[in-house]
């Protein structure tokens, strides 16, 4: 249900630890998302520095290429 949304927010991305299968599972849904739907991530941290939610502490990975290539970002400056 979830993959046929026309939108789905992450927020915070990046912060907290995924399980092996929390991890596995969202790669299945962003995959499934490809030119079908719109998927807006938002983080505190700076989109180059983004990596696929660790399932531990020391082993984060890169976006997949598939996810990077179609990142758009836009970076709100801290001064309003």
């Amino acid at each position: 249900m979830i993959a046929k949304a026309s939108l789905i927010v992450l927020d915070d991305w990046g912060l907290t630890a995924f399980s092996t299968q929390d991890r596995a599972d969202l790669l299945e849904i962003l995959d499934d998302r490809v030119n079908a739907g719109s998927t807006l991530i938002a983080s505190q941290l700076p989109v180059d520095t983004w990596l696929l939610p660790p399932t531990s502490a020391s082993q984060p990975s890169p976006m997949p290429s598939w996810i990077a290539s179609s990142i758009r970002a836009i970076t709100v400056s801290e001064k309003w």
